[in-house]
């Protein structure tokens, strides 16, 4: 049988692109009202990417939403909520406004459409791992629960709850463990055993409400006393002891 032509480069369908700094900087430069970029360097490829822009006068980082990862409304939710805390007086890194008016813009990627959001460079450096951060981490997690205690949104966004913590990591995994049932058995189990406890408490009163969703401690920065949170992608209304428990996963 013989062998089918490829399709054009160009239109070689992929799962994930990364756009190059160069073609972003141009991007940055006609959507926003400010300096000329200077420079655009990847910072972090993941469920997420993120590239860090610098012009003469400030820094920025600019988000890259996966294909298809959030909706143009859970996007707004995301924001709307940064907006409340800055009007609080919380620190937070907050979105730029475009030039046409919109809080964040879609780039065409070859893979889909992927929203785009600039926003302000958190001052400050990780410090995490210092001592006297954890009270201080967890003093100001408890302020941004305070601080959204009263925020409302009409755009939509997935909770927090088993179906997201659980049974949605658990489709993801289930295929890589076909060849290993007894594996697959045992992580069955144990979220079974955690959904039990976490039903347990939410019953004796378990706190609900919005969670940054990705404490992890390392987005956050701390400048001098001040620790400025940022990178709330995975934000949501939840148990808010998710917030504590995720900083356990990178200091453990």
């Amino acid at each position: 049988m013989e062998a089918q032509p490829l399709p054009p480069a160009e239109h070689f369908p992929v799962s994930a692109s990364l756009p190059t700094p160069d073609a972003l900087c141009a991007t940055i430069a006609a959507a926003y009202p400010i300096a000329p970029p200077l420079q655009c360097q990847l910072w972090f490829a993941g469920t997420t990417d993120t590239y860090l822009v610098t012009t003469h006068h400030a820094r920025y980082m600019l988000r890259l939403y996966q294909a298809g990862s959030r909706t143009d409304g859970e996007v707004r939710f995301e924001l709307s909520v940064l907006h409340h805390l800055h009007r609080k007086g919380f620190a937070v890194a907050v979105p730029i406004r475009r030039r046409d008016g919109a809080w964040f813009g879609t780039l065409a990627a070859p893979e889909g459409p992927r929203q785009q959001v600039l926003f302000t460079y958190a001052p400050g450096r990780e410090a995490y791992d210092e001592d006297g951060f954890a009270e201080r981490f967890g003093r100001s997690i408890a302020a941004l629960h305070t601080a959204t205690d009263d925020f409302q949104s009409r755009h939509p966004r997935f909770q927090l709850d088993c179906t997201i913590l659980l049974d949605r990591p658990l489709r993801w995994i289930q295929p890589l463990l076909a060849h290993r049932p007894t594996d697959w058995q045992n992580l069955c189990a144990i979220a079974t055993r955690l959904r039990q406890r976490v039903e347990a408490h939410a019953i004796r009163g378990l706190s609900w409400g919005f969670c940054h969703g990705d404490a992890l401690g390392s987005n956050t920065h701390r400048d001098a006393d001040t620790l400025t949170h940022f990178d709330f992608n995975d934000c949501g209304f939840g148990w808010r002891a998710y917030d504590l428990a995720t900083y356990l996963w990178i200091i453990s």
